[in-house]
């Protein structure tokens, strides 16, 4: 019993005595291969980011447009289509957009700055700057008349997503 635990004692005390950390090049070598993984990583994920945000627009805007239109085809009329209650849309905000009356100046709902001109209504939906850049847009037009009635056209401003 007693040579076990000289060899043990032995083998603690060289391994001691040998122990070692890492020299400033290793740990510059290590430093510098993370960078430049991280380097090449971020472009293709803030580009899935930026997807993910378009996509989730697209998903609404196409929900939006078909209450929209089927609105317009009880009423025949843009104006009366011109309001969430009108038209049945009862979402919450989503992860990158808001798409919830904000409230207007004067205190009243603002219908998420949903304007009617002729033959189209048009919504903007503020981002919610959670991966997107700060105050981006998301613009949906239904076309109600002409050549292009029922039909929508959506768009990121200023910077097109």
């Amino acid at each position: 019993m007693p040579v076990i635990f000289a060899d043990l004692r032995r083998y603690v005390r060289s391994a001691h005595t040998q122990a070692r950390g890492f020299t400033l090049i290793e740990l510059v070598v290590v430093a510098a291969v993370l960078a430049l993984l991280v380097a090449l990583a971020l472009p293709s994920y803030l580009g899935a980011r930026n997807k993910a945000a378009v996509d989730e627009a697209n998903y609404m805007a196409q929900e939006w447009r078909s209450l929209v239109y089927g609105c317009y085809l009880r009423f025949i009329s843009g104006t009366a289509c011109a309001s969430d209650a009108a038209i049945g849309f009862q979402e919450q905000p989503g992860k990158y957009w808001n798409w919830t009356p904000s409230a207007s100046a004067n205190g009243g709902p603002d219908v998420y700055n949903l304007s009617a001109t002729a033959g189209t209504l048009t919504v903007s939906w503020p981002s919610l700057n959670n991966g997107l850049e700060n105050n981006e847009t998301y613009v949906v037009t239904v076309f109600l008349t002409g050549s292009n009635t029922g039909q929508a056209t959506g768009s990121c401003i200023p910077n097109g997503c």
